[in-house]
């Protein structure tokens, strides 16, 4: 006569997993699959880089006709400058190569230096209330429009390229690749409009680079969370 082996009836009065538990294991390695699959930081600085640069030549078509060689010039710049920030850690990943303090302080040069260009290639400043006429007030809506539907391009292609990678301070990248985006609106109308008043290149080209770095900073938050 042999004996029951105990384990044997321990194993089959063991309670079977539920399908809940189940669903879960499932996500959990899903997610680990989608992890290994993730674009690596080269790879993502030059979909970044590349993106900004056609984001600028498609708005800018007309100045690559009176002006090829500042559109051209421009783009280069830009895409090598962002892609030298992301490159150096902008967005924070396992080595955070930029602190907070840092990332603040870019957010902070950078608005001040747009502007400041901006404001320096003005070759007048007109009094207040005849910028707000109206016929100034709506060339400068333009400008601010065409601006700023160049800028969301750029903003969101940035976005999208970095999703899932700042765990730290979302909302902080997020306000800094809008602000980077937004400067492809900068140039992008600043190539195609001719106009030298201060108020028109300060408000009318820039007022894009405010608007994106906050659109970036509530985006930023679901986008850049993993």
């Amino acid at each position: 006569m042999t004996m029951p082996d105990p384990f044997s009836q321990l194993a089959a009065q063991a309670p079977s997993p539920r399908e809940g538990v189940l669903d879960s294991i499932r996500a959990e390695l899903k997610k680990d699959s989608e992890k290994k699959r993730s674009l690596s930081r080269g790879q993502r600085v030059a979909l970044s880089a590349a993106a900004l640069a056609l984001g600028l030549a498609l708005t800018s078509a007309g100045a690559f006709v009176t002006a090829p060689r500042a559109a051209i010039l421009a783009a280069a710049a830009l895409s090598l400058s962002v892609g030298g920030l992301l490159l150096a850690g902008v967005v924070p990943g396992e080595k955070r190569s930029l602190g907070l303090s840092v990332r603040k302080s870019l957010v902070g040069i950078l608005s001040v230096v747009a502007f400041t260009a901006l404001a320096l290639q003005a070759e007048t400043f007109v009094a207040w209330g005849d910028f707000a006429r109206a016929d100034s007030l709506h060339r400068a809506t333009g400008c601010a429009a065409h601006s700023l539907m160049s800028g969301v391009l750029g903003s969101t292609a940035l976005l999208f390229f970095w999703r899932r990678t700042d765990p730290f301070s979302p909302g902080l990248t997020g306000s800094l690749l809008g602000l980077l985006g937004g400067l492809v609106g900068t140039m992008s109308v600043s190539l195609a409009c001719q106009n030298a008043e201060g108020f028109h290149l300060t408000l009318g080209h820039g007022a894009c680079l405010l608007l994106l770095g906050i659109f970036g900073a509530f985006v930023g938050r679901k986008w850049l969370t993993p």
